[in-house]
């Protein structure tokens, strides 16, 4: 039985490919992100919180070690926070790709060390008449490819959202042409 041949257009794991587009994805997802909505639970509540986790009880004495109360912290603004957001519907309806510039990796060549899929779109929710239901979903759906990737420089570029060498990247915003599969 012959070598499966591969074809040069797909672009695989462990292929090396080049940045033409120096533009990496933070996240996919709605206009506002949970993290946006701490930030404002921190700032709109922050005499409630600090009251209710007070580090000191009326003797003086700490109730509990500092990590503990930072960790109950934590989750009591990520629930207010998630409770502000589900009200506000995230910002939107629109689920789209949100970007970060890296200007200092156009032009490198990159290992691919991951592929994913992810999908934009308006959402619409689900609804029910009668007998008939329509579960809810994207319209105007598109499908992206993602590439992990791995830049194999040691920089010091850290952008907060991934190891400092590694980023999600769009496969429009590379170029493997004429470079050979892994």
């Amino acid at each position: 039985m012959g070598e499966k041949r591969l074809n040069r257009k797909v672009i695989r794991v462990g292929d090396w490919v080049k940045i033409v587009v120096p533009r990496f994805v933070e996240r996919v997802g709605y206009p506002r992100s949970l993290k946006d909505y701490k930030g404002a639970v921190e700032v709109l509540y922050k005499e409630q919180l600090d009251a209710i986790f007070e580090k000191r009880d009326r003797r003086g004495i700490l109730r509990a070690p500092p990590f503990v109360e930072w960790r109950a912290r934590e989750r009591v603004v990520h629930e207010i926070a998630y409770m502000l957001a589900r009200q506000d519907g995230f910002g939107g309806r629109d689920r789209t790709m949100h970007f970060k510039e890296v200007p200092e990796m156009d032009g490198k060549m990159v290992q691919v060390q991951r592929v994913r899929t992810c999908m934009t779109g308006t959402y619409y929710a689900p609804s029910c008449d009668g007998e008939d239901y329509e579960p809810g979903g994207l319209d105007g759906q598109k499908r992206h490819r993602l590439l992990l990737v791995k830049s194999g420089w040691s920089g010091g570029l850290n952008l907060g959202f991934f190891d400092p060498d590694d980023y999600w990247v769009p496969v429009e915003h590379v170029n493997a042409e004429g470079y050979d599969h892994g």
